[in-house]
């Protein structure tokens, strides 16, 4: 049996700063070929291809699509492409975008076989079994004229996965030996979700909570990439990564690992209980951490505090703090890029200067060489687009610039979809947002969305 899975060309959306292989269908192939090594698995992805890959895809008896709310567009144009090429292919969607709106695809789409949510190891290994679609977890399948979908299984220990390797990778990455920095970090997953005690309302992960693996799993990942490609510089995915497990994976680091350098995320407050903890990451090796600030209406500090915005932060965590824990992390070597969204429900054009005085502020610091600014992204599975589709000015002037139905639609437009939650749910106007962006010198500024 034949698995080819596709990563679709990203189609402008989000600004990529450097194609980065497809780590999650490269873990899928390692599992795979632990449950099932008969199966023969290749991983093709758009971005680093030079020319179409459509016609080699398509030679598979089984193919999985993973879709991003940036690539979404394009694997649609792939699935049609392939079910002309290839009638008796089973052809299955994934990824955060197809996977938070499973029963749209399929309702849309009559040439894709089925969707799966959430992790999809377990599923791809009944699949490939021919198991009953009733019992493969996480899949939305077609019974007769009926949609139906069976619940997501996340008890996968991450443990239980073996380290990929790039064997499956067809399209190539020359690049990868030549890492300079956060912005070229090979991407791991050792870690999955979140672990913040409220979910942020622009959260699309499918469920709470955080799963980890262990130092000896990590490690050995590492361990296979560094060894056979020459990667030197990591960057572990998980949305917020488990602070209290770095000085374990410090102490576990094996002694041919010791300049192994990686970028992770984090958010305010962690290091409040016990500073130590930065030590802790610089010991491991992390030198550069994503931070996610968000916004000044959650420091009870600041004139525009909203009370109640986001529970995980400490209890009258203020501004001051945040500069006090960037300067420590700086003290460890540790680079800090503050991450900032605007546009939130009820942003004023007074919370708006006030962000940006804030981001100057941090950009002065030592340690603080980026930043990065994006405007709400109502992403489907999240409670920001719940509010969208339920808001009858969303749909009517979505309905009317886009000519889709919001609601049933599975080509998102995200970028209107953004202007039009900006203009709804705040004071200010995308413009407002932009020129915050532009507004910011002296630093480099990732910016996302409009």
């Amino acid at each position: 049996m034949k698995l080819n899975l596709l990563f679709p060309r990203h189609n402008g959306t989000v600004n990529i700063q450097r194609p980065q292989p497809p780590t999650g269908l490269l873990t899928l192939g390692a599992y795979l070929k632990k449950v099932a090594p008969k199966v023969e698995v290749k991983v093709y992805d758009a971005n680093a291809a030079s020319e179409n890959i459509i016609g080699d895809v398509t030679n598979a008896d089984i193919i999985g699509i993973s879709t991003w709310f940036s690539n979404y567009d394009a694997g649609i144009v792939s699935t049609k492409q392939i079910r002309e090429r290839n009638p008796s292919a089973m052809i299955v969607l994934g990824g955060p975008h197809a996977g938070a709106i499973p029963r749209r695809v399929l309702a849309n789409n009559s040439g894709i076989d089925s969707v799966v949510s959430g992790d999809g190891e377990k599923a791809i290994a009944a699949i490939v079994r021919g198991a009953d679609p009733t019992s493969i977890p996480g899949l939305t399948y077609r019974d007769g004229s009926m949609i139906k979908t069976n619940p997501a299984d996340y008890s996968l220990p991450l443990g239980d996965i073996p380290a990929f390797t790039l064997d499956n990778l067809v399209t190539p990455f020359e690049w990868i030996a030549q890492t300079n920095g956060a912005l070229s970090s090979f991407p791991i997953s050792q870690f999955r979700g979140c672990f913040r005690i409220k979910r942020c309302n622009y959260c699309s992960l499918p469920v709470d909570g955080t799963r980890k693996s262990n130092p000896q799993s990590f490690w050995q990942q590492v361990r296979v990439l560094h060894e056979r490609y020459g990667i030197d510089s990591f960057f572990e995915t998980a949305d917020i990564f488990p602070i209290k497990l770095a000085r374990r994976l410090a102490d576990a680091k094996p002694t041919s690992l010791k300049d192994i350098q990686f970028r992770v995320y984090i958010y305010p407050g962690m290091l409040r209980a016990k500073p130590q903890y930065a030590k802790d990451l610089r010991d491991m090796g992390v030198t550069t951490a994503f931070m996610g600030v968000e916004n000044v209406r959650q420091f009870p500090d600041s004139s525009h505090f909203q009370k109640g915005y986001n529970r995980s932060f400490p209890r009258g965590y203020t501004t001051t703090d945040l500069i006090q824990e960037i300067r420590v992390l700086g003290d460890y070597g540790i680079r800090v890029m503050p991450g900032f969204v605007l546009g939130l429900p009820g942003e004023t054009r007074n919370s708006l200067a006030a962000n940006k005085e804030l981001i100057q502020e941090i950009t002065e610091l030592e340690n603080v060489r980026e930043v990065s600014i994006s405007p709400v992204i109502p992403l489907p599975g999240s409670a920001y687009f719940q509010k969208a589709i339920t808001n009858q000015s969303v749909l009517t002037e979505y309905k009317a610039l886009a000519f889709e139905d919001l609601k049933r639609t599975d080509k998102i437009n995200y970028k209107l979809l953004t202007r039009l939650f900006t203009s709804q749910f705040t004071k200010v106007e995308p413009e407002d947002v932009i020129n915050v962006v532009q507004a910011i010198t002296g630093i480099r500024v990732a910016h996302f969305g409009y």
